[in-house]
């Protein structure tokens, strides 16, 4: 595994250390499935409010997946996305993106550096962009690149439950950017059929 665990301080009072560290891996497992399954909600609701509500508890989730797996720094990187998520879902001003992207880079040179670390800082900092931006289109798009970043940082620190929450959320966001805005471009025909 590439994140290294320290499994003496996973042990739980009153159990072998062994059955410490597995259901500490459980439950990190069973987080990441939640968050999968509202990562896969999130991206078919059209109103960006509600979208952004539904990430910022999802990536709560994946912040305690992190933690639970000793991944610090990725554990950071989403605690602070879960803040943005809500925050952005109230406001898109510049000044406060610009406050979450100084945060995100304070936390990325604060922790050790890794390359696992150097993917959670650049997919926090393109979701930033993508949260605080007014069009929901680029949101999309955004959000699909700084999932390709966290897929690779997830498969990077062995994180294969987490690894499929991101797949199902790109994948997630890739069906809602097709019906919100490619086949709701499509023309019709007099009949209200898509036209061939």
């Amino acid at each position: 595994m590439a994140a290294s665990v320290d499994a003496t301080r996973m042990r739980l009072p009153h159990l072998p250390l062994a059955l410490s560290v597995k259901l500490y891996f459980i439950l990190a497992q069973g987080l990441a499935a939640v968050s999968f399954l509202l990562d896969l909600a999130s991206f078919q609701i059209r109103r960006k409010e509600l979208v952004l509500a539904a990430l910022s508890a999802s990536t709560c989730l994946l912040a305690a997946q992190y933690a639970l797996l000793d991944a610090w720094a990725s554990a950071a990187m989403m605690l602070l996305a879960s803040l943005r998520f809500l925050v952005s879902s109230v406001t898109r001003s510049p000044r406060v993106e610009q406050i979450f992207l100084f945060t995100a880079t304070a936390v990325f040179v604060a922790l050790p550096l890794s390359s696992a670390s150097c993917l959670a800082w650049l997919g926090n900092c393109v979701q930033t962009h993508a949260a605080f931006n007014a069009s929901d289109r680029r949101m999309r798009l955004q959000m699909m690149l700084g999932s390709g970043l966290w897929i690779a940082h997830n498969v990077h620190i062995d994180a294969w439950v987490s690894v499929l929450a991101e797949a199902g959320f790109l994948l997630s966001n890739c069906v809602g950017y097709y019906r919100f805005h490619m086949a709701a471009r499509a023309p019709e025909t007099t009949s209200g059929a898509p036209a061939t």
